[in-house]
């Protein structure tokens, strides 16, 4: 199945070989967290089947639900990238499957062009505001 994600298709061979022995395919169970608002981020997470809420708690359990992530969408990844906390929990709505990239293999990662361009437009589609209307 990792095959088939765009941006891994998308590495040389021998690109592909070194990403696929550092990365895991993972299933997570709807209503099973990813990861919680505050928890050290230790991974990042790309989409590849399901929707993951992404939900912002504040104070006296009042809580925002600010994106719907789908399929081709990452995950914490600029949490990751930073070492910082989680800034929101991620909750699949329905079976998922992700590719989970935890923090140390990422700096490996980043050396290879081609994840190197995708992690940047990741990171930048996420902090730079777009025209999006909200999925549900």
């Amino acid at each position: 199945m990792i095959e088939e994600v765009p941006w891994f298709a998308a590495l040389s061979a021998l690109e592909q070989r070194s990403v696929s022995r550092q990365v895991e395919l993972r299933s997570v169970r709807t209503g099973r967290a990813l990861y919680y608002q505050g928890d050290q981020a230790r991974s990042a997470f790309f989409v590849v089947t399901g929707r993951v809420e992404t939900t912002k708690w504040r104070g006296a359990g009042d809580s925002i639900t600010f994106d719907i992530a789908l399929p081709g969408e990452w995950l914490g990844l600029a949490e990751a990238l930073v070492g910082g906390p989680y800034l929101s929990d991620a909750l699949p709505v329905s079976e998922t499957s992700v590719v989970r990239i935890g923090t140390e293999v990422l700096p490996d990662l980043l050396q290879l062009s081609g994840f190197r361009d995708v992690a940047v437009r990741a990171v930048a589609s996420r902090l730079l505001p777009h025209p999006r209307t909200p999925r549900r």
